[in-house]
């Protein structure tokens, strides 16, 4: 509708390739589909409201700054839906979306997948390890690769795996990757809903390896849904002219991790909020 077409022009546009590719251009544009769709208008509207007048835009006007974007997505871990979904500032100006098209260094919010494959492997969320400067030879650039905590602090005392993961410590994650194994993290990333390659070595834990906003927004569904992945999906179903449903989009799901693994990642996870770096 118009006022949908106003309020959420990149999910529009992110809706409509998909009916281009099952339907063809002449059925889309010509034969009169009615397309339900699984985005809440008052999610999207809130979402833009808060996302145009983040701080960071301030004194960064869309007609100065083009290039100065960002995205945002809020999908429901429990069925897949869409609620809302920006691509970028101004579709009128970049219709490049930034939620399902960029790829991105993820940076710390790929740790919790670390962490993960640690507690997937039976590695209590209380080990502890020393968090302090840490290095590690490089034999592919031939050099001492040293990944240092933000800020370059440290405790210098023994922590635990929670506690590391909400305050983000860089050298505890790669650590906890090298314990683990840099496989095992790139599978349980895959499992959970990530699908853009992952580079196999120890940088991952820091997120360098680049991803979508779709990507992360739903593999961390998969926690939040206790282990079980939704497939993200924009349709719930499509009507022809007369009013017969032609498709229905299915709702695709499977267990990923085990439930108690799932529920040891949410309460770690709530650390970064209750005490972590998110306070």
């Amino acid at each position: 509708t118009g006022s949908i077409s106003r309020e959420a022009p990149y999910f529009l546009e992110y809706i409509k390739r998909q009916l281009l590719d099952k339907f063809g251009f002449k059925r889309v544009y010509a034969k009169g589909l009615k397309v339900y769709t699984t985005l809440d208008l008052k999610v999207q509207k809130l979402a833009e409201q808060h996302f145009l007048n983040a701080p960071v835009f301030k004194n960064k006007a869309v007609e100065d700054y083009a290039d100065f974007g960002g995205s945002f997505l809020a999908i429901d871990p429990t069925d897949g839906s869409i609620r809302a979904m920006i691509g970028g500032r101004d579709f009128t100006r970049n219709k490049y979306n930034r939620a399902v098209q960029a790829r991105r260094q993820p940076g710390s919010s790929f740790k919790p997948f670390v962490y993960a494959a640690a507690f997937a492997s039976g590695i209590s969320p209380s080990k502890t390890m020393m968090d302090e400067p840490w290095s590690k030879w490089d034999p592919g650039s031939q050099k001492w690769w040293s990944p240092g905590n933000y800020g370059g602090k440290y405790s210098y005392e023994y922590v635990t795996l929670a506690y590391a993961l909400a305050k983000s410590l860089n050298v505890v994650a790669v650590k906890t990757c090298e314990m683990v194994g840099v496989e095992k993290v790139i599978s349980m990333a895959q499992r959970l809903g990530i699908k853009s390659p992952l580079v196999p070595n120890l940088t991952l834990a820091l997120g360098s390896s680049e991803v979508t906003l779709l990507e992360m927004v739903s593999a961390y569904g998969s926690f939040a849904n206790q282990g079980i992945h939704v497939q993200p999906r924009g349709i719930i179903r499509v009507e022809d002219a007369d009013g017969q449903t032609i498709y229905e989009e299915e709702i695709v799901e499977r267990e990923v991790l085990d439930e108690k693994v799932a529920y040891t990642m949410v309460r770690a996870m709530m650390g970064v909020v209750e005490f972590g770096t998110a306070t």
